[in-house]
């Protein structure tokens, strides 16, 4: 993962089983995004519903999100795994 610059903002969202509405998420944050220069990083918590797969795909076309895999454990440590991801 790369490190974000010290002056970008990045809005971690932790996700686990959630592909019948992250993309609904994900396009209401792009348009903030694209407006604000904040970056996204997406942590699939284990999912086994197709989150993973959905957040790699979305992620490829929107230069500003990065999807994260972590095994499931938790929103709470999905979000410590993304913290200590773009601290690094």
């Amino acid at each position: 993962m790369d490190k974000a610059a010290s002056d970008d903002l990045m809005v971690l969202i932790p996700a686990w089983n959630e592909r019948d509405c992250i993309v609904a998420v994900l396009d209401e944050f792009e348009i903030s995004i694209a407006l604000s220069g904040v970056k996204l990083l997406v942590i699939d918590d284990g999912s086994s519903d197709g989150t993973g797969p959905l957040l790699d795909d979305y992620a490829r076309s929107h230069p500003r999100m990065q999807a994260l895999h972590v095994p499931h454990g938790g929103k709470d440590r999905a979000l410590w795994a993304g913290f200590a991801a773009v601290s690094t």
